[in-house]
């Protein structure tokens, strides 16, 4: 394969993955259904004893399909919850003075894989029944996408508050648990496709060991670099073998028969990346 061209398919590739991390949230949707909600009922530990708070979390809504492995860069996703928490619990904060607080180990899951958001209390408004809305938002910090797959996007399992007053955080935290964490949407993470190129020697003597190597890059920028097996055949033949690592894969191949050899170089993938290919010819010469 012309390096170049490869260039130019890689650039290109580039570009259009840039304006898919961009757009993994879904810009043209209307304020009506601008994001998934759900709610959960976290067991909070306050002060030793386990007291259950309902919360909800907003999220902006996110494209069905995304790429296997792929970081999406900090401040895309604006998250806000409401936490309620009973007058009993309440009542304890507006004595401690409790004014703002945070929740730095907060963030959906991907999966198994977190998607981390740290929130900052906004605000806390009284209900009639005595309970407090304790509303919280964020952004994302940088995370990863996993492995090619289906995948539930949920709340988490845990989290921990620490609550402040204007003198600054209080001695104590409050963490939260629940087994049921409420599913926000769902997200099909696809392989990366790859691209490979292949040189060879153009002439070996026979009997003499011919060094193929093979270069293997995602087309996506973001994305895990490519690893696993590469493999050449003559025909329906094996007749090497190679591991790619950062990027690059070496073949030494022995007994090539005399005659023009044209052997097909085979990325076999890996849990990120898509197979891809190319084609090299070794003129064999007594």
């Amino acid at each position: 394969m012309n390096v170049s061209r490869m260039g130019r398919r890689l650039a290109t590739a580039g570009v259009a993955s840039a304006l898919a991390a961009g757009a993994l949230v879904g810009a043209s949707t209307t304020a009506a259904n601008a994001a998934f909600e759900g709610t959960s009922t976290y067991t909070c530990n306050v002060a030793g004893t386990p007291v259950p708070m309902p919360m909800t979390a907003s999220v902006p809504i996110l494209l069905p399909t995304a790429n296997a492995g792929m970081i999406i860069p900090p401040n895309l996703l604006d998250v806000s919850t409401v936490l309620t928490i009973p007058a009993a619990v309440a009542g304890q904060l507006t004595t401690l003075g409790v004014t703002g607080g945070t929740v730095q180990d907060f963030g959906m899951l991907v999966g198994d894989s977190p998607a981390p958001a740290p929130l900052t209390l906004t605000g806390l408004t009284p209900n009639a029944d005595g309970s407090v809305a304790a509303a919280a938002a964020g952004k994302n910090a940088q995370f990863t996408l996993p492995a090619a797959g289906t995948y539930d996007i949920t709340l988490p399992k845990s989290f921990t508050f620490v609550p402040s007053t204007a003198s600054g955080p209080l001695p104590f935290s409050v963490p939260c648990t629940t087994d049921a964490p409420a599913k926000l949407s769902s997200v099909v993470l696809n392989k990366n496709g790859s691209v490979t190129d292949a040189t060879a020697p153009a002439k070996i003597r026979k009997g003499t060991t011919a060094k193929v190597t093979s270069t293997v890059a995602s087309v996506n920028d973001f994305t895990p670099a490519p690893t696993g097996k590469i493999v050449a055949k003559l025909g329906t033949k094996t007749v090497g073998t190679g591991t790619v690592k950062a990027g690059k894969a070496v073949m030494k191949i022995a007994k090539l028969p005399v005659g023009k050899d044209k052997l097909k170089i085979k990325y076999l993938g890996d849990s990120y990346t898509a197979p891809s290919g190319d084609t090299v010819v070794i003129n064999v010469v007594r």
